[in-house]
């Protein structure tokens, strides 16, 4: 091996007995050149070493991605057979979304009323002079107001059309009541400069009557809400007109009607009719003007799997089939994938050896060589020096 060649090589040098400074000079310039070609090999296995670990960490990735991959693959299987598995997924939403983001526009109601007036009316026409913006400042203010059929009252402090003024936000706190029950409140702040609105708000529904509200209009599902209580909580962040919100929705009491129109849907509807209370997570995003209410819920969870439940026994026993080869072709490859882990390994192992072994090569030096050619001249003067 060449790790064996170097070695020999080395000793030879330092081992030979030169006549001359001349064959130490020539004999140092083969040993340094010796040496050159250890650095390169060095520095090859090096490189080899890294792009050997590389591969190494590449490889452990793929082999747990690898035997991840037939329950994946399952999953997607299953959906294939039950239906779309990311429409299970967004059943809360698809059910249940339009009513819960109807019923949660409430907690817009503030902005609603108040940032319309406060931005002003049309823009001045061609025959009128634009003149320096009107200043309006209201210190503190108790409103009532028909909102949506709805009567809503506030305390207000600080309403301004011109906030970047004064210096303050509007703050607001709202509350809605109907035969002696509270049923909403919110409370927030908000503040109006030319990038749009900022504004922070946290609200709650209480003990809000559905009566007969109709959910679903798809053709193989119909779904509506008998009676139920909902209650809703959160809060919400407006940077310069875009939302930032999350919240919960909960409806208890609850009794609903479903009926399917096929084992799919059949198997929805019965969990529907069973369910006698439902806590829903909300997400808030999008503008003030277009809004975008995002609903989740456990629910999701069992109407996939009761989805999955109506697969007839063939269907599931060739489910269980593709399942058994799926986990045959990664069996193999797993094995193969193993097995060059295996020998990547040992590969690194005896290159580390090699790379320490050449390391201490190129500590060796060629000083006795030189010592003893000096020794020689040394010894050469001083006999001329004694006269011999």
């Amino acid at each position: 091996s060449r790790l064996e060649f170097y070695k020999a090589e080395i000793q030879k040098l330092r081992d030979t007995d030169f006549k001359n400074p001349a064959e130490v000079v020539k004999a140092k310039a083969a040993f340094d050149e010796l040496k050159q070609q250890i650095r390169t090999d060095k520095e090859k296995i090096t490189t080899f070493r890294e792009k050997a670990s590389e591969a190494r960490t590449a490889m452990s990735g793929a082999l747990k991605t690898l035997k991840a991959a037939p329950e994946q693959d399952y999953e997607l299987l299953k959906g294939v057979y039950a239906g779309d598995q990311a429409a299970l997924s967004q059943l809360t939403e698809a059910v249940f979304g339009d009513k819960a983001a109807q019923y949660n526009r409430y907690l817009f109601s503030a902005f609603d009323l108040l940032v319309p007036l406060l931005k002003g009316g049309a823009a001045p026409t061609a025959d009128e002079q634009p003149g320096t913006p009107l200043q309006v400042l209201v210190r503190q203010a108790n409103l009532s107001v028909n909102w949506q059929d709805t009567l809503l009252t506030g305390d207000w402090k600080n309403i301004t059309n011109q906030h970047s003024v004064f210096g303050h936000p509007t703050t607001f706190i709202l509350n809605a009541a109907a035969e002696g029950a509270q049923k909403f409140a919110t409370q927030g702040q908000f503040f109006m400069d030319s990038d749009g609105l900022d504004a922070s708000q946290t609200w709650q529904i209480a003990g809000l009557l559905l009566d007969s509200v109709s959910l679903s209009d798809n053709p193989r599902l119909d779904a509506s809400i008998k009676q139920a209580l909902l209650a809703a909580s959160g809060s919400l962040e407006i940077t310069d007109n875009m939302l930032d919100g999350s919240g919960t929705v909960d409806l208890t009491k609850l009794t609903m009607a479903a009926t399917g129109s096929d084992n799919l849907t059949n198997a929805i509807a019965s969990l529907l009719d069973s369910l006698q209370q439902l806590d829903m997570t909300m997400n808030i995003s999008g503008t003030l003007s277009a809004p975008n209410f995002g609903f989740s819920s456990d629910l999701d969870r069992q109407l996939a799997n009761a989805a999955l439940s109506s697969l007839s026994a063939s269907q599931q026993d060739k489910l269980n089939e593709l399942n058994s080869k799926l986990q045959g072709m990664v069996g193999s490859q797993d094995d193969n994938l193993a097995s060059e882990l295996g020998n990547i390994s040992t590969w690194m192992s005896a290159t580390q050896r090699d790379e320490a072994a050449l390391q201490e090569l190129l500590q060796a030096t060629f000083k006795n060589a030189v010592e003893k050619q000096k020794d020689k001249l040394l010894n050469k003067l001083f006999d001329k020096l004694d006269g011999r």
